[in-house]
């Protein structure tokens, strides 16, 4: 469920390419900042909540061992 009363998305700015004509398009107001924990997705402001989604709010929802194994995958040593 969307917040209540305007709202306002706020995006990453490395994001705004591929975000911008799409909120545009659809006239919702939009800020961009500098924030990592928005990268691959965006944040709806409205009057009494928060919304966000992100790479980083999805991977958080993760099962523990998934995280896991995919920190070893990208930042183990190499196996041999």
């Amino acid at each position: 469920m969307a917040p209540s009363g305007p709202l306002k998305v706020i995006i990453d700015r490395r994001e705004r390419v591929r975000l911008a004509p799409y909120l545009k398009e659809k006239n919702l107001a939009f800020e961009e900042q500098r924030r990592d924990d928005l990268l691959l997705g965006a944040e709806v402001a409205g009057s009494s909540e928060i919304l966000r989604t992100s790479l980083a709010t999805r991977l958080t929802k993760a099962k523990p061992e998934l995280l896991i194994e995919l920190n070893r995958l990208l930042f183990g040593e190499a196996s041999g």
